[in-house]
């Protein structure tokens, strides 16, 4: 069953979470050398991202089981 307002949902739980990245860019645990990963609320996706100096780089929103480090040549 499709609902319509589940791709709504998801660009949410998306920006809730770089949100939380933006307030606490260290929280995460580092997952591969520099790369973090912050889990998206509700979905089987997280946000990897980067701390460069004063920035974040959102590297990827990745699902958690299919094709794992596909986002690794990314810099």
């Amino acid at each position: 069953m499709e609902r319509t307002s589940l791709g709504a949902a998801f660009v949410a739980a998306v920006e809730r979470a770089v949100a939380q990245v933006r307030e606490h860019p260290e929280s995460c645990f580092v997952l591969r050398g520099r790369v973090r990963k912050m889990r998206v609320a509700r979905f089987p996706y997280a946000v990897l991202y980067s701390i460069v100096g004063d920035r974040i780089r959102v590297i990827a929103v990745a699902h958690d089981r299919r094709r794992p480090f596909y986002w690794s040549g990314r810099r």
